[in-house]
C-alpha cells in the first residue's frame, strides 16, 4: 500500500508548487502532531478533556455530577462545550499549569510529518496548534527562527496574510502554549475572538481568499468545525481554491460531499492502515509520503541551491564506492547538524573526490536544508588570499573593502550569522605538523563559521582541532578498487582483478585511478605487462605515511609507456603550482629554451592533441572549461624527474609573462595583485633577483610605503612573498639577494602580526647587513628595534639603541630622508621618556619632531608613524591645560591617517579623541554630553581595529574602552553589573593579546584596569593582588608613568586600597643624547657593528640563547 499520486487534485496541487507562481499556505492540525509510542504523543481533543476532568475530581474542584455531563458532551460530539465546563472548573492557574505540562515537547519525538513539512520555504504556515513542534522542526531545518504571531497581533497579523511578512512566519490562530493569554480553547474564547477583534476578522477573510492546504485533520478534529464555521460564515458561496489531505473513509460521506459541493473543498486522499495502529506514526504513514512528494516537487521547481567550487577539479566521472563515508558525511551535516567536520586521509585516498561526489549525491537533500549558499575552495590550487577573494566577491558583491582584514571581518561575520556551508579542500597546505593553522586569516573565517550559524568542512592530511568530528578515509576495499577498474573497462574477470589488486597494483585509490588510465589508453586487459610492476605489498604503510611510494611506485611504472612528447609536458606542467590557464600552455609551453631543454619535444606538435590524450590517461584533470591541473601526487613525481637548473628558463619566462598580462602594475587590490604574486614566485624560483625584488618592492608595495601591507593590511601575503628571498622559503637560512632588505621585511611583517619576539633577530641581521653595505638605511631598521623594544617592556635595551639610533642618522646624506628619521627618533625617544617618567623632557623631544614637519618641507614622502599619538597621551597625563593641544595633535593625525589611507592611523586617532573627551568629562559634572562622544569615537575606532590584524592597535583600543566603561559606570550613566563584566572579559582579552604578542609595555595597565574593576565590585582581596602584580611589573620595566601618574590610574588604586607606592625601578639610569650633540655624534662602521653585537648579545642573554643566532621562526 503507497500513497495515491494520480489524483487529480494531487497533481493540482503539485503543479502549483512547482510552478511557484501563487502562494500556497499549509494549515496544519493537531493531527500532524501525533507521533510516537501512545505514551509519548499529545493527546487529542477526547483524551485532553478526560485528562483535565479527572484534574480536577483529583482537586476536588468538579462535582461527580458535572463529571458525568461533561462525558456526556464528548459522547454527544460536543467537545468544545465540554472543555468550557472542565475550564471553569479548574480555574485559570490550575488549567494554564495543566496545559504546559501536557503540551512540553522538550522529551517527546519530533513528529517526522512536520519535519518534511518545515523542508519547504513556506512564507506563512498556520496552524491551530498550542504545542511548538512547526517552530522547533523550522529551527532544525533552516537554522533560523520562525516570527510567530497570534490574534493578539493584528499588525503583523494582517501583514502576514497579504503576504508582506519580511520573514517567514507561523500564525497560531489558537494561541500559543507559552503564552496564556492567547489560548483560544473554549466557546467564549471562540465567540470573543470572532465579535471582538474586527483586525482578526479582516485577516481572516484574506486568508480564506488564497490557496490553503489543510493538512493534519479528520473527522473528528473538534478544532476544524470551527474553521469551518469560519469559513460558512465569511464566505457563504463557498471558495473553491482550498486542499486538504484527508482520510479516504470520509469519501462518499454527506457531509463531505457537502463541503466539496458547497465549499469548494478539493480533497486529497490517504489511506490510514489498521495494522499500524499503536505503531509511531498511528498507521497514517501515507500523510508523511504526500509531503515528501509535495517537498520534492517544490525543490524541482523552486529550491535549487547555489553551489560555487573555487579551484577543484572536475569531477571525477566514474566514481565508485565509499558508501560509509558519504553517509557518515550526511549523517553528520543533514541529521546531526554538526558544525565542524574533517575527513582526513593521506595524499591520494580521494578526499576531493569524495566531498564532490557527496555534494552530487546530496542535492536534494541540501536544497531543503538551511544553507543559503554553498561554497568551497581547494587549497591544492589556491592560497589564502586568494580563497579571501574568491569568497568576499561571492557573499559581498557589492563590497568595497580594499584591505584584505576587512574583507576577512566581513566573511567571519556573514558566516558567523548566516547558514551557509563552507568546504575547504586540502588544508594541509596552510597547516603546520601539529595541526595548527598557519594563516590568522583562515583561523578567524574557519572559527567564526562552526561557533555560528554555518557549517565547515575540510579536507586534509593532518586533524585540525579537536572540536571538528573526524572521518577517517583508508584504503578502498578490494571490491571497490576492482569496481573501479571494471567501471574503466578493464576486464570483466573479477578474479583477475582481485589477483592484480592484491599482488601489483593494492587499493590506494590514486594508484587504482592512475593504473586503470594506463591500461585503458594503453588497450591493455590482461595482466602480462604487471608482472615487471614491483609488490604492492613491499612498500608498507608504516614505511610511507602519506602513501607517496604506492603512487610514485605506479608512476615510475607508467612512465615508462610514455612517449618524448607527453613526457616532457607532463615535467614542464608540473613546474606551476596553480592550475593552469589553456591559453598559458600554449604561449609557454612550446617556448624556445634550447636544444635540450624539458619542453623540446613540444615545440612543433598539436598541443592540444596531447592534452586529450593526457587527460585519457588520467593525468591530467579538467578544471572548469579553461584551465587544467593534476594531483599533487602526481605534479610532486614530476617535478622530480626535473633538474634545478631545467626549471629555470621556464620560470623565468612564465614571470614575464605573468608580469605583462597583469591589469595594473600598481594595482589596489589584492585580487588585482595576484598576477604579481605569481611572477614574483617564479622571479625567485627563476634565481631571477633583481626581477623578484622589483616586482616585490616597486610593484606590489610602492616603494618604502609598503603598500600590500600599510593600505591593504594583507601582512601574512607580504611575509609569504618575502620569505621566498630564502632558500626553499626556510627563514632560519640567509635570503639569496639583499639579505639586510629581507631580514628587514621579515622583521617588519612579523613586527605587524604580532610576532614581536620572533621579530627582533631579524632585525639585528637587517641592521648588521646595512651597516655593511649601505649604512645611510641602518637609521630606519634602528629606530623600528627601538620602537619595538619600548612596545615589549624592556625599556633598558632600547635605551642602549639611543645613540647609535643618532649615529645612524648621521649617515643619512638626503635631507628628506635625514629629516624624516629624525622625525621618527624624536617621537620614539618622547614615547620612551614619558614613560620613564621624564615628562618635561619628553615633551622637549615631541615638539622637536612637530618643529621639524613644520619647517622642513619633505612631502614627497607620505610616511607616517603610530608613536605619535603618543604625544596625545603624554599631553593628557600633564594635565587639563594641555588638553587643547591634545586635540590639535590627535586632528592632525587623523587628517594625516585619512589622506593617506592608513587606518590604523585613522583608528589610533579616534581613540585619542576617545581619551580626551573621557579626560575632559572628569573636570566638569555634566560628563553625559562628552563620555557619549567618547564613546561615539571609540566606536568607530574600534570597527576599524576589529578589522585590521594589528595587535598592539587592538590592545590600546581595547584598554581605553575598559577605562571609558569604569568612567560611565562611576558617572552612573551605565550603572549596571554587565557593564563591569564586559570591561573585565576587555581586560582578560587584553592580557591574552600580550601573552600572544609579548607586548608587556600594557601589561601594567591591563592588570590595573582590571583591579579598578574588582574594586568598583567590592573584591577587595583581588583588586589587591591585581594592583601589586601591575606595581611589580611596572617597576621591572621601569615604567614611572604608571607609577607615579595618575592619568594611568596605577597611582590611584594603590591609595585607595593603602597599599605603599614606592617606585623602586629594577631598570638602569638612561641617558639621551643633548639636542646640540646629536649633529657631531660620529662612530666607525666598526665601532657601531661591535656594539649592536654586545645589545644582541644581551637579547641573546635575556632569551636564554647562550650565543648569538641567526634568525629563527
Amino acid at each position: 500500500m503507497g500513497f495515491d499520486r494520480s489524483q487529480t487534485n494531487f497533481k493540482k496541487l503539485v503543479k502549483i508548487l512547482r510552478e511557484g507562481k501563487q502562494r500556497v499556505i499549509p494549515f496544519v492540525g493537531a493531527g500532524l502532531s501525533i507521533y510516537g509510542a501512545p505514551e509519548q504523543r499529545l493527546p487529542q481533543w477526547n483524551e485532553l478533556i478526560a485528562i483535565l476532568k479527572r484534574k480536577a475530581l483529583d482537586l476536588g474542584l468538579i462535582s461527580e455530577e458535572k463529571a458525568s455531563l461533561v462525558k456526556k458532551l464528548v459522547k454527544d460530539k460536543k467537545p468544545i462545550a465540554a472543555a468550557d465546563i472542565v475550564v471553569n472548573a479548574l480555574g485559570e492557574n490550575q488549567f494554564r499549569l495543566a496545559m504546559e505540562d501536557l503540551f512540553d515537547i522538550r522529551n517527546r519525538p519530533l513528529p517526522p510529518a512536520i519535519l518534511e513539512l518545515a523542508c519547504v520555504g513556506w512564507s506563512l504556515v498556520v496552524t491551530t496548534n498550542l504545542d511548538r513542534f512547526i517552530e522547533t522542526a523550522w529551527s532544525r531545518k533552516h537554522r533560523s527562527p520562525l516570527q510567530v504571531i497570534t490574534s493578539e497581533d493584528p499588525t503583523n497579523l494582517t501583514q502576514a496574510v497579504l503576504g508582506h511578512n519580511l520573514q517567514p512566519t507561523l500564525l497560531k490562530t489558537h494561541g500559543t502554549i507559552e503564552r496564556y493569554n492567547t489560548w483560544v480553547l473554549t466557546e467564549a474564547h471562540y465567540k470573543y475572538l470572532l465579535t471582538n477583534n474586527p483586525a482578526y476578522i479582516h485577516a481572516l477573510k484574506i486568508l480564506y481568499s488564497q490557496t490553503l492546504f489543510f493538512v493534519g485533520y479528520g473527522l473528528s478534529d473538534k478544532d476544524f468545525e470551527p474553521l469551518l464555521a469560519q469559513l460558512r460564515e465569511l464566505y457563504p458561496a463557498g471558495l473553491g481554491n482550498n486542499f486538504v489531505l484527508y482520510n479516504e473513509s470520509a469519501k462518499g460521506t454527506e457531509w463531505m460531499n457537502h463541503m466539496i459541493r458547497d465549499y469548494g473543498l478539493q480533497p486529497i486522499w490517504y489511506r490510514v492502515d489498521p495494522t499500524r495502529i499503536n505503531e509511531v506514526d498511528c498507521g497514517h504513514g501515507e500523510v508523511l509520503e504526500c509531503l515528501q512528494l509535495l517537498v520534492e516537487a517544490w525543490i524541482t521547481g523552486q529550491r535549487k541551491i547555489p553551489i560555487t567550487l573555487k579551484a577543484f577539479p572536475e569531477p571525477e566521472i566514474l566514481f565508485v564506492g565509499r558508501r560509509k563515508e558519504l553517509e557518515d558525511i550526511s549523517h553528520l551535516i543533514l541529521d546531526e547538524s554538526c558544525q565542524a567536520i574533517q575527513i582526513i586521509g593521506f595524499g591520494g585516498e580521494g578526499k576531493t573526490s569524495l566531498v564532490q561526489q557527496w555534494l552530487k549525491k546530496n542535492h536534494e537533500r541540501l536544497a531543503i536544508s538551511h544553507f543559503k549558499h554553498i561554497f568551497g575552495c581547494s587549497f591544492y590550487k589556491a592560497d589564502v588570499g586568494r580563497f579571501i577573494e574568491y569568497a568576499y566577491s561571492l557573499f559581498c558583491p557589492n563590497g568595497r573593502a580594499l584591505d584584505i582584514n576587512s574583507k576577512v571581518k566581513a566573511l567571519a561575520r556573514i558566516l558567523h550569522n548566516e547558514s551557509y556551508l563552507l568546504i575547504l579542500d586540502g588544508l594541509e597546505s596552510v597547516q603546520r605538523e601539529n595541526g595548527e593553522l598557519t594563516n590568522p586569516y583562515l583561523r578567524e573565517i574557519i572559527e567564526a563559521t562552526y561557533r555560528g550559524q554555518s557549517t565547515v568542512l575540510i579536507t586534509s592530511r593532518i586533524p585540525l582541532e579537536s572540536v571538528f568530528k573526524t572521518i577517517d578515509l583508508t584504503h578502498l576495499s578490494e571490491e571497490e578498487a576492482i569496481s573501479i577498474l571494471k567501471e574503466w573497462g578493464i576486464s570483466d574477470d573479477t578474479e583477475m582483478l582481485r589477483y592484480a589488486i592484491k599482488s601489483h597494483i593494492g587499493t590506494h585509490a590514486l594508484s587504482v585511478r592512475i593504473m586503470a588510465g594506463f591500461m585503458k589508453a594503453e588497450g591493455l586487459n590482461n595482466f602480462s605487462c604487471l608482472e615487471n610492476l614491483h609488490p604492492a605489498k613491499d612498500v608498507y604503510d608504516e614505511a610511507d605515511p602519506l602513501k607517496i611510494n604506492k603512487a610514485t611506485r605506479i608512476l615510475r611504472f607508467y612512465q615508462e609507456f610514455l612517449s618524448a612528447e607527453e613526457l616532457a609536458f607532463m615535467k614542464t606542467f608540473a613546474v606551476f603550482r596553480r592550475a593552469v590557464p589553456k591559453t598559458t600552455i600554449l604561449e609557454i609551453f612550446q617556448e624556445d629554451f634550447g636544444d635540450d631543454a624539458t619542453n623540446s619535444p613540444l615545440r612543433k606538435i598539436d598541443l592540444n592533441l596531447l592534452i586529450d590524450k593526457l587527460k585519457k590517461r588520467g593525468l591530467l584533470l579538467q578544471e572548469h572549461e579553461t584551465e587544467l591541473t593534476c594531483h599533487p601526487l602526481v605534479r610532486d613525481y614530476f617535478f622530480t624527474q626535473l633538474s634545478l637548473e631545467e626549471t629555470y628558463p621556464i620560470h623565468q619566462k612564465l614571470a614575464g609573462y605573468l608580469l605583462d598580462i597583469a591589469e595594473s602594475r600598481q594595482p589596489k587590490t589584492l585580487e588585482g595583485a595576484q598576477p604579481l604574486f605569481e611572477a614574483c614566485y617564479h622571479a625567485s624560483r627563476a634565481k631571477k633577483w633583481k626581477m623578484y625584488h622589483y616586482i616585490f618592492s616597486q610593484l606590489i608595495n610602492r616603494g618604502l610605503s609598503f603598500y600590500l601591507g600599510y593600505v591593504l593590511g594583507a601582512w601574512e601575503e607580504f611575509l609569504s612573498l618575502a620569505a621566498l628571498a630564502y632558500p626553499n622559503e626556510d627563514l632560519t637560512q640567509k635570503p639569496e639577494y639583499l639579505p639586510e632588505f629581507y631580514y628587514g621585511a621579515v622583521a617588519l611583517s612579523l613586527k605587524r602580526l604580532g610576532q614581536s619576539r620572533e621579530a627582533v633577530p631579524f632585525y639585528f641581521e637587517s641592521i648588521k647587513g646595512y651597516i655593511k653595505s649601505d649604512p645611510k638605511e641602518t637609521a630606519r631598521q634602528i629606530n623600528n628595534l627601538f620602537i619595538l623594544y619600548c612596545s615589549m617592556g624592556n625599556f633598558q635595551l632600547a635605551s642602549c639603541l639611543a645613540e647609535l639610533n643618532i649615529v645612524a642618522i648621521n649617515w643619512i646624506a638626503m635631507d628628506w630622508q635625514k629629516f624624516w628619521q629624525l622625525d621618527c627618533v624624536y617621537t620614539t625617544f618622547g614615547k620612551l621618556c614619558s614613560r620613564l617618567g621624564e615628562l618635561s623632557k619628553a615633551k622637549l623631544f615631541f615638539e622637536k619632531a612637530e618643529c621639524i614637519r613644520r619647517e622642513k618641507d619633505y612631502k614627497r614622502m607620505r610616511f607616517y608613524d603610530l608613536q605619535r599619538i603618543a604625544y596625545v597621551d603624554l599631553l593628557l597625563a600633564l594635565g587639563d591645560s594641555f588638553y587643547e593641544k591634545a586635540r590639535e595633535v590627535a586632528k592632525k593625525n587623523l587628517e594625516a591617517g585619512r589622506e593617506g589611507g592608513w587606518r590604523d592611523t585613522i583608528s589610533s586617532a579616534l581613540r585619542a579623541f576617545s581619551s580626551i573627551c573621557r579626560a575632559e568629562a572628569e573636570n566638569i559634572e555634566r560628563k553625559s554630553k562628552l563620555l557619549t562622544q567618547a564613546q561615539e569615537y571609540l566606536d568607530e575606532s574600534l570597527q576599524i581595529a576589529s578589522e585590521l590584524f594589528q595587535p598592539e592597535l587592538e590592545i590600546e583600543v581595547l584598554l581605553e574602552g575598559i577605562r571609558l566603561a569604569i568612567a560611565k559606570y562611576e558617572a552612573k550613566l551605565d550603572h549596571q553589573e554587565n557593564v563591569l563584566s564586559r570591561a573585565y572579559q576587555s581586560g582578560e582579552k587584553v592580557l591574552r593579546l600580550i601573552e600572544n604578542t609579548s607586548l608587556h609595555l600594557y601589561e601594567p595597565e591591563a592588570l590595573t584596569l582590571l583591579g579598578k574593576i574588582q574594586l568598583l565590585r567590592s573584591n577587595i582581596e583581588d583588586a589587591g593582588r591585581l594592583a601589586k602584580k601591575a606595581k611589580a611589573l611596572a617597576c621591572k620595566n621601569g615604567d614611572k608613568l604608571v607609577l607615579a601618574n595618575d592619568w594611568l590610574d596605577l597611582s590611584p588604586l594603590l591609595w585607595d586600597l593603602n597599599i605603599q607606592n614606592d617606585f623602586e625601578s629594577k631598570c638602569k639610569e638612561i641617558e639621551f643624547p643633548d639636542f646640540d650633540q646629536i649633529n657631531s655624534m660620529k662612530m666607525s662602521t666598526e665601532e657601531f657593528l661591535a656594539k649592536i653585537e654586545e645589545i644582541q648579545k644581551e637579547w641573546c642573554k635575556e632569551r636564554g640563547y647562550g650565543s648569538l643566532n641567526s634568525p629563527k621562526t
